[in-house]
């Protein structure tokens, strides 16, 4: 199983200015979901996604971009 990116805040916004840079673009960004952080990396989507990982008060909030 490939398991996705998962990202802080801080480090999705180098990475997406990273891909900028590169001529990508992060701007797009799917509906947020809620698990613990290894239910997240695991979640199966059509493709891996980047996603910017929040911290909640029970587990995290996940908001993959394309």
């Amino acid at each position: 199983m490939t398991e996705n990116l998962l990202l802080e805040e801080a480090e999705l916004e180098k990475f997406r200015q990273h891909c900028r840079a590169r001529g990508f673009d992060l701007s797009y960004y799917s509906s947020e979901i809620t698990r613990a952080k290894r239910q997240i990396a695991g979640h199966q989507y059509g493709s891996p996604k980047v996603i910017k990982l929040r911290k909640r008060l029970f587990g995290f909030a996940g908001v993959p971009y394309d």
